[in-house]
């Protein structure tokens, strides 16, 4: 077994183990706040565990530890000696990989912990006592955001102690008045209302800014106390002098240097035949404490990414704005804003540049609301915007507007820039409701109308956005059931070569997704396609029209089925999310599919994407595979002529709308042949859909060598009767781009 390299002692060992001694109590003492600092931290980091130890002669104990671990170690078996050895943090990418940790019993298991950061725990200078780590399964490295916050943590930790060590040692000393004597940085004080005397103890005299022994200006010292607590304290004064009522007060006040700070007042009076014969109260700076309080308030109510309130905040500052307008009657806006196809972004640029995205949007939200607005990041790339003053609903629209235009501008990241937009839903308080909960659904409602209108875009909530959202949502659970059910399937549309006296053959099928639902029968994707705006629907189903794709190719071939070859068309989410292109590469490998029996189309909104690079990299690898890829709907309304050019495409399949009027009058059948001209000019394959009757398919057969389908040939069908149609039919040999070629 190999042998554990062991940490040597620092170099003033006696004197570290000495003040060790002062920190016995910590735990009991400080235990929540420890605990919180450790689970904050957990989360924070992604850890699997976070801790608080000291470091002993022989053993390292676990103070506070929120994860996986136990309470006490021996020190030759922890990395904590190593850790305080040094200034600053000690960080280890892969503990399996370090000859001096590979063998600790937390590390040598085969589900051991891999990844290590501490912070040594100084209170005083160079007197490490222990230290504040994270461990983690897997190995990583802290970006500096990351070790900057870690450092934050330590910190918090040592002001802790700070306090704790102050208190301990009040606790033990003898002090003026007993209530002092538990507290830190304290000073205590008499008087006696007969004599109108005053005693001070030197400590308190210090906190004041006085000589020991000087005198004590008591108006002075009062003025600077800031308002209310002033006012508060000189009410509490006159009760304890006249009634001998106690007090305890915590108040902000501004010291002799200028600094700010706050301060425990504690008073009492000792009572004689129903008069005050001395008052007698403590002074105690707790600056530390609030300073300490606030750090761990900070990590608590913000999101530690964007330093924006955090969704638990935001919750509280909602409902302290409908609570004060309900006393003004004035209208507040509550605007959710969701960055547009992030999760493209963080797949293909990376995660750091999705995290520059997040804090880029959260400066320019911050940029744009007023003091009194409030804005949050709720989760994700999920926003949230309180505008307390918007007025109208066109007011409210219009600064909804404002804001989204302050988004828009690209946002550099290194070499290159990130385009990016977002969409907002607006609900208005009290014109759609009072309640925070129905608020943020309304608004919620709002934001998904903008989605779905195109993105980028501004939507208000109105009363009919309600009902359309339970049917969509009726229609989502539908769909995940039938999901669930394998209700999906595919149909076949068959492809077709026309000769110029009308006679036509099979030359290869377009295989179409269909939904077999038990009470409606066979419903094509635009009958569910609000489903399919769910990126996790979408995508599961083009995995299932995949694998249904490769079983009956796989079928066919095996049954010597001369089907052709056979296209499908992959969503967009496919494409730019999902992991299409491997799966078909596995396919080809794996079931020996020759790549001419596959034809690849993808639709005109992949190219709309803000990656669109990556997009046109990915369609060119799939032709490296040997497929061809084809432009579906082409020529629909939105197409970019320059697609034909930019991205690699070997086919496009013109829309089916120019069918309606080929034929009927000069002007339709003039569209039609412009489109068909274009495609071929390009040097691509065409295939016009839609072809309804014999009349539209001769016309077809003078623009040119173009393929057809459509319901004057056949309609779609399931996999099972395409054996018999094409038992009944003449079917050309090899792929159908020969016949356009022929």
């Amino acid at each position: 077994m190999l042998k554990k390299p062991e940490a040597p002692p620092t170099a003033n060992e006696a004197e570290r183990l000495k003040a060790l001694g002062e920190f016995d109590f910590l735990y009991e003492d400080q235990g929540d706040g420890l605990r919180r600092l450790c689970s904050l931290a957990r989360q924070y980091f992604g850890a699997v565990s976070a801790s608080v130890t000291m470091v002993g002669s022989d053993r390292v104990n676990f103070l506070s530890q929120v994860g996986i671990g136990g309470t006490s170690r021996a020190r030759s078996d922890a990395i904590c000696p190593h850790t305080i050895l040094q200034d600053e943090i000690l960080e280890i990418e892969d503990l399996k990989a370090d000859p001096r940790f590979s063998q600790l019993v937390d590390v040598a298991p085969e589900n051991g912990i891999r990844f290590y950061a501490g912070v040594p725990l100084a209170v005083d200078p160079g007197l490490p006592l222990g230290t504040f780590s994270i461990v983690g399964l897997q190995p990583r490295r802290l970006t500096e955001r990351e070790r900057k916050d870690l450092r934050y943590f330590a910190e918090s930790v040592i002001d802790l102690m700070r306090f704790h060590r102050m208190t301990r040692k009040l606790a033990e000393s003898e002090s003026l008045l007993k209530q002092s004597a538990t507290l830190a940085n304290i000073g205590g004080w008499q008087y006696f209302p007969d004599s109108g005397r005053y005693d001070f103890s030197d400590n308190l005299r210090r906190l004041c800014g006085v000589a020991p022994g000087g005198p004590v200006d008591l108006n002075t010292l009062r003025n600077r106390i800031l308002e209310p607590d002033r006012n508060r304290l000189n009410a509490a004064r006159e009760a304890l002098l006249l009634a001998g009522v106690p007090y305890d007060l915590e108040v902000e006040a501004i010291s002799e240097d200028g600094t700010q700070g706050w301060y425990r007042l504690i008073a009492n009076a000792e009572v004689r035949d129903g008069r005050v014969v001395r008052a007698y109260g403590s002074v105690q700076d707790i600056t530390a404490g609030k300073q300490a309080e606030a750090r761990i308030s900070q990590l608590a109510q913000h999101d530690p990414l964007t330093g924006l309130p955090n969704r638990e905040l935001f919750r509280i500052r909602l409902e302290r704005a409908i609570a004060e307008s309900a006393i003004s009657g004035e209208r507040f806006a509550l605007l959710l804003v969701d960055c547009d196809n992030f999760k493209t972004i963080n797949d293909v640029s990376g995660h750091d540049v999705g995290d520059l995205v997040l804090k880029t949007i959260a400066e320019r939200l911050g940029s744009a609301v007023n003091d009194h607005d409030t804005a949050a990041r709720l989760g994700g790339d999920e926003f949230a915007v309180i505008l307390r003053r918007a007025g109208s609903r066109e007011r409210a629209a219009d600064m909804a507007r404002a804001i989204l235009d302050s988004l828009k501008a690209p946002i550099p990241a290194g070499a290159k820039t990130v385009n990016v937009s977002a969409s907002i839903g607006v609900a208005l308080y009290p014109d759609d409701d009072t309640v925070a909960s129905n608020l943020m659904k309304n608004s919620d409602l709002a934001l998904y109308l903008a989605k779905a209108s195109g993105r980028a875009q501004v939507a208000l909530f109105s009363p009919p956005l309600r009902h359309q959202f339970d049917a969509r949502a009726l229609l989502i659970e539908d769909v995940r059931r039938g999901i669930e059910a394998g209700e999906f399937e595919l149909h076949y549309e068959p492809f077709c070569a026309v000769d110029r006296h009308g006679n036509w053959s099979f030359c290869g099928f377009q295989a179409l997704s269909r939904w077999n639902h038990p009470t409606l029968g066979i419903m094509t994707p635009s009958m569910f396609a609000p489903a399919l705006e769910e990126n996790d629907l979408a995508i599961e189903i083009g995995e299932i029209n995949l694998s249904a794709l490769r079983a009956q190719l796989c079928e066919w071939r095996r049954n010597e089925v001369p089907f052709g070859s056979v296209a499908l068309t992959v969503s967009d989410r496919d494409l730019v999310a999902g992991d299409v292109c491997r799966r078909i590469a596995a396919i080809l490998r794996e079931d020996r599919i020759p790549p001419g029996m596959l034809t690849i189309g993808v639709r005109e909104s992949v190219f709309q994407t803000r990656v669109s690079d990556e997009i046109a990299a990915k369609l060119a690898d799939l032709r490296k595979l040997g497929l061809r890829v084809a432009l579906d709907d082409f020529g629909n309304g939105h197409t970019a002529l320059t697609y034909l050019r930019s991205f690699p495409l070997d086919d496009v399949w013109i829309d089916r709308s120019f069918m309606r009027d080929l034929g009927r009058d000069r002007a339709g059948t003039a569209i039609a042949k412009a489109v068909i001209d274009l495609g071929l000019a390009c040097g691509l394959g065409v295939t016009v859909e839609g072809v309804e009757t014999r009349e539209q398919a001769l016309i077809l057969v003078q623009m040119g060598p173009i393929i057809m389908r459509g319901p004057y040939f056949a309609s779609p069908m399931a996999a099972a009767d395409v054996p018999e149609l094409i038992r009944s039919h003449t079917v050309s040999a090899g792929h159908l781009h020969w016949q356009m070629a022929g």
